[in-house]
């Protein structure tokens, strides 16, 4: 309730607040066993994170998008973003060598358009089908709790296994959930943190781990089962079917 009042006294004052993707698309690929990186993979004539830049750049709450890229294919994003009109792409820079690094490169190029306050959706590029319902809310539990990271219920049945392949528990179900993003904080809280992360060189952890670590709250926003990440040969088919069932949602 304070950080909510905090933005809407500011907001009183004239402060103007930003909503800013950013699209971490520094990934190689390679578990997808494809020549070229998966988020330029094409289904029906349009790159992957077309779709995903696409869906961002809709939404009335997002104001600017920043991309992180893979090394050299930097161009190839500008052009795409040409091509397709994504009119509210800010920046595009180059990635690090693993997911954390990229993060930190996209918050340094970020350094030059955003203010403390300014709210950050970390996302990933090869998680084209996001909806506004899933942006909406990751930015409207981020204002009110100070973080958020999307997320489903988990309805199958949860087993630990320390001693493969034994089973050692059954896990409660009703208390895991399948973490699927975007991962929301203030850019102040994530230079902040990640700043202190690279520095020290502890890659292992994720935002949302940085975050509990702190003693930080996290809230659960909203995901869904379209929301998929393409991994595999397997994914790409699933989002194909996803995309043509999306053709036909106007049907009663």
């Amino acid at each position: 309730a304070v950080r909510v009042k905090k933005r809407i006294l500011k907001a009183l004052k004239g402060d103007i607040f930003m909503n800013i993707a950013l699209i971490v698309a520094g990934g190689s690929g390679a578990r997808m066993g494809q020549d070229v990186p998966k988020q330029f993979l094409c289904v029906d004539n349009k790159p992957i994170i077309i779709y995903t830049l696409e869906r961002f750049s809709a939404c009335e709450k997002i104001d600017k998008i920043c991309v992180v890229c893979l090394k050299g294919w930097e161009t190839v994003v500008e052009a795409y973003v040409r091509q397709f009109n994504i009119h509210k792409l800010a920046l595009v820079t180059t990635g690090g060598e693993n997911r954390m690094l990229s993060i930190y490169n996209g918050l340094l190029a970020l350094k030059s358009i955003a203010a403390d306050d300014d709210i950050i959706l970390i996302s990933d590029a090869n998680r084209p089908l996001i909806s506004d319902e899933i942006i909406e809310d990751a930015i409207a539990k981020c204002t009110q709790y100070g973080a958020a990271v999307g997320v489903m219920p988990c309805y199958d049945s949860m087993y630990a296994c320390t001693d493969k392949p034994l089973v050692s528990k059954c896990l409660n179900r009703n208390e895991i959930y399948h973490g699927m993003g975007p991962e929301t904080l203030s850019y102040k809280t994530a230079r902040r943190l990640i700043e202190r992360l690279v520095q020290e060189k502890r890659f292992d952890l994720n935002t949302i781990d940085m975050l509990l670590e702190n003693h930080l709250p996290v809230a659960l926003s909203k995901s869904n089962s379209k929301h998929i990440k393409l991994t595999t040969v397997e994914d790409i088919e699933i989002f194909k079917a996803l995309l043509k069932a999306e053709k036909y949602n106007w049907l009663k």
